[in-house]
């Protein structure tokens, strides 16, 4: 069992899992455990912070942790990195099932080209909030299912290729591009061709710590063969009547990299749509 993102969506989603008997696991994340992610990552505590943030520890370890204390016998293999890099690949490849649990573009396009180049089926799931007014109109949650033949997240319309590339910059190409933009305004051209904001997503623990436990369980049914998600993309609010409930089955493009490239792995590596750029620190095995 591979999780991609340790943090609300994946802690969670671990922590069922090793309560449910799943033994072995792929934890992936970059980043070390903040003070603000304590109201949303199972595992983690005060004490994690007793020498500063800049030295707690990754929140992999916590989540291995959280593991290991559940279950002592468990393999857990933990992985400082993106699910871009060459490493964490090679680590997921080899494993039954994938939840992603980051609600990023980029590897929200990943992980579904590993369910149609290395036939590794992946759970994705993404929570977002509206607001009107200063209310919370709406509590989001989406789940998404992408297995060998069918459509990718492209085919569904779930990456935004901006976001995505902004997701991929370094700060100075960022910095860069907010100076273009602004020449280009003050010369009377589109700004937008060089900078659009992305707004950071806010999320909230409660909510994160249940879209992680539902990915869990329709992970324990893929494994187990006992049952599975209602659609293979749904969406529900947990905050309007009848949860406004929507899901649905479609088929993948025609001619899209999702139905011609099925089972080439490597192989298919020239039909990639997206790649680790060079700035990223190397990944690392703990």
């Amino acid at each position: 069992m591979t999780i991609i993102g340790a943090s609300g969506t994946g802690s969670p989603a671990a922590h069922a899992l090793a309560r449910a008997g799943v033994e072995n696991f792929v934890l992936i994340d970059p980043q070390r455990v903040g003070k603000s992610n304590l109201e949303r990552l199972h595992g983690s505590y005060d004490a994690h912070f007793a020498k500063g943030e800049k030295n707690a520890p990754f929140k992999v370890e916590v989540v291995r942790d959280l593991i290991k204390e559940i279950n002592p016998k468990a393999n857990v293999t933990s992985i400082v990195g993106n699910i871009l890099q060459p490493l964490a690949r090679d680590h997921v490849v080899g494993t039954d099932l994938v939840i992603c649990c980051t609600d990023t573009n980029h590897s929200r396009t990943a992980v579904s080209e590993l369910a149609y180049r290395y036939l590794v089926p992946a759970i994705d799931v993404g929570v977002v909030f509206e607001s009107k007014d200063g209310l919370v109109t709406g509590e989001v949650g989406r789940i998404t299912i992408y297995s060998p033949g069918a459509p990718c997240a492209y085919c569904l319309n779930l990456v935004d290729s901006w976001r995505a590339t902004v997701e991929l910059m370094s700060e100075e190409e960022k910095e860069r591009r907010r100076r273009e933009a602004k020449e280009a305004e003050k010369s009377g051209d589109n700004a937008g061709a060089y900078w659009k904001d992305v707004p950071e997503i806010p999320t909230v623990g409660h909510f994160t710590s249940m879209a992680g436990a539902l990915a869990a369980s329709y992970a324990v049914g893929w494994l187990t063969g006992k049952f599975m998600a209602p659609h293979r993309y749904f969406e529900f609010n947990i905050l309007a009547p009848g949860f406004d409930y929507v899901g649905f089955n479609v088929g993948c493009r025609p001619g899209c990299s999702c139905e011609t490239l099925v089972g080439h792995a490597d192989q298919g590596a020239h039909g990639s749509l997206i790649s680790a750029p060079p700035h990223w620190p190397a990944a690392r095995l703990l």
